[in-house]
């Protein structure tokens, strides 16, 4: 028992003097965690307003512990001392009056020679020796004079706004405002950077929203100081920061897709608001709020038609538009693009054939933006045609499209599926599919070819057999 006692001392004993000999204090257990945590090497104004902030875990007294840079080592001498995580490590004339944070200076008036505005290496160790961390900083790294700090956000360092005993937060706060705002998603700051607002979406110029979305980005920043969050990627391909959007607690990028003046927009690798983004903007589309808010005035009865059982199924809205589709008993007769903010029923004529002679439909009332066409779908009536002529433009009746469709606006297309002067038509059968109208006229027509009449002549108004 006094052997095995003897033992256990000897080994003891050894293990102390293993740790005096390589530098090992007694209390290192306790001193494991101890980060470079942000740096302000070149503030606007004096140099004394620079400062190392170390995260510490757990919180401990540094005095006597040792900064370096790449010329000089010099101790830590305690100004204060503050029952908080954050150290403060600061150059002599640093006000630091308000800071919750340890302070600490050394005990030359500099640390080191004083942080080099073109980069440094920062070194903090213990008073045997021990390094805990080190960071090697340049000014590609920016922070360069501009009012910024570097800091440590997840393990990678970025430029942030100065928080001296506070947690880091990348971006600008108090620093700069917006100066002018370019869009609902993009606006430029008094530094003349322009920011884009991630995860979400609003209307490009010419696209329905679009003024209302920038207006209301215009009231909730403009000339306002903002706070920036970044998540992966720090800038787009048009080197505009890309950022998450703050007023004091305001959230500006949810607020903007809450009231529906947005679409959430998950663009990889930025989604870390993916899922709050998506549900707003399901919200606002139940809702009925902002540019989701495309009504309709009147009600189907003041369609001008003389078809039955018409309905007119809502699509969802892309790009600014939205997909209208009218069907007759279940049968899709018309499927076209609406960027309005109301669609007026009371305006619209849509009207076909009363006979079985041949299929036509016209269409007007319904007025589209310059890159927006509509589908019409017409019977097709008569085996031995298999084309139609379009007089796309605006028609009260159907005589007003000549016999051999050769009048001003008229064009005359196999129903093949080529693309003729931008129209498409398809034959499906029993109807007719055409694409690329805007104003709508069209027959199911052939034309009389000559068969050596010097004045041929066509069968009426309906579809002529080719001789």
């Amino acid at each position: 028992m006094k052997v095995r006692r003897l033992s256990v001392l000897f080994v003891i004993f050894i293990f102390f003097i293993f740790l005096n000999i390589f530098g090992y204090s007694e209390d290192f257990a306790d001193e494991s965690n101890i980060t470079i945590n942000e740096i302000m090497y070149n503030p606007r104004g004096s140099y004394t307003k620079e400062y190392i902030e170390l995260f510490l875990n757990p919180i401990i007294n540094l005095s006597g512990y040792k900064i370096r840079d790449n010329i000089e080592e010099d101790e830590l001498r305690l100004l204060k001392f503050s029952n908080s995580s954050y150290v403060l490590i600061i150059q002599s004339g640093f006000n630091y009056t308000g800071i919750n944070a340890s302070i600490y200076d050394t005990t030359d008036e500099d640390i080191g020679r004083g942080l080099n505005n073109n980069g440094d290496n920062i070194t903090i160790k213990n008073s045997s020796g021990y390094v805990f961390d080190s960071f090697n900083y340049s000014n590609q790294l920016i922070a360069n004079g501009n009012g910024m700090s570097l800091c440590r956000l997840n393990n990678s360092w970025y430029e942030c706004n100065p928080t001296p005993g506070a947690e880091n937060t990348e971006g600008i706060s108090g620093n700069y405002s917006v100066s002018r705002v370019i869009d609902g998603d993009t606006f430029v700051l008094s530094n003349n950077e322009r920011v884009r607002l991630i995860g979400i979406d609003t209307p490009e110029q010419g696209e329905y929203y679009y003024e209302e979305s920038k207006a209301r980005l215009t009231e909730l920043v403009n000339e306002k100081n903002v706070t920036l969050e970044r998540d992966i990627e720090n800038k787009d391909r048009y080197n505009r920061l890309l950022r998450y959007v703050y007023i004091n607690d305001s959230f500006v990028n949810l607020i903007l897709t809450e009231e529906g003046y947005a679409r959430s927009y998950p663009y990889e690798p930025n989604t870390k608001y993916r899922e709050l983004f998506d549900d707003a903007e399901n919200e606002a589309r139940e809702n009925g709020k902002g540019r989701w808010n495309i009504s309709f005035d009147g009600n189907l009865s003041e369609i001008n038609t003389n078809m039955e059982n018409l309905t007119i199924i809502l699509g969802n809205l892309t790009n600014g538009t939205r997909t209208f589709i009218f069907m007759e008993n279940n049968e899709t007769i018309i499927i076209f693009n609406f960027s309005g903010h109301n669609l007026n029923l009371s305006n619209i004529t849509i009207r076909k054939q009363t006979s079985n002679d041949f299929g036509y439909m016209i269409i007007n009332g319904i007025n589209l933006t310059e890159n927006n066409t509509k589908t019409v779908y017409v019977d097709d009536l008569n085996q031995n045609v298999n084309s139609i002529c379009i007089k796309d433009s605006e028609i009260i009746s159907i005589d007003e499209i000549s016999a051999n469709c050769n009048n001003e606006n008229e064009i005359l297309i196999t129903c093949d599926g080529g693309n003729n002067n931008g129209y498409v038509c398809n034959d499906l059968g029993n109807k007719y599919e055409i694409m690329g109208l805007k104003h709508s006229g069209v027959i199911e027509r052939a034309v009389i070819t000559n068969t050596g009449d010097s004045n041929p002549t066509d069968s009426g108004g309906g579809p002529s057999i080719k001789k």
